[in-house]
């Protein structure tokens, strides 16, 4: 897991203030090495809102986010990334993590889960 230039300063900048927080979480299937300057995803495929009871705070020092994507939104896709996003649309990532890809043949379901431990 890679956190972005700008997800550094959205976590300073977030800390007692009142800017967007994050709300969902995206999947593409770009490929490449991470890179904190980017912006968003190689090439995003789908964005799904939090699940429920997401951001988990019950951790102490840690935050939880997790999204959830079904066989249907699912079926056919080849993923090789995910990010945290403040927005449906648009917006730009505040973490990032690149993988190898995981294909999607119709029986598949899929969560996302991104941790951030504060240290």
């Amino acid at each position: 897991m890679g956190i972005t230039n700008y997800g550094y300063n959205f976590f300073v900048t977030r800390l007692g203030s009142n800017i967007s927080a994050a709300t969902h979480i995206g999947i593409g299937s770009g490929s490449g090495v991470f890179n904190a300057a980017t912006s968003g995803l190689y090439n995003e495929v789908s964005r799904q809102a939090f699940s429920t009871g997401y951001p988990d705070y019950s951790e102490t020092y840690v935050i939880k986010w997790l999204a959830d994507w079904n066989t249907v939104q699912l079926s056919g896709l080849s993923i090789r990334e995910a990010a945290l996003f403040q927005a449906s649309t648009g917006s730009v990532a505040i973490q990032k993590s690149h993988f190898p890809a995981i294909t999607f043949t119709g029986s598949e379901e899929l969560q996302v889960e991104i941790d951030v431990k504060v240290l």
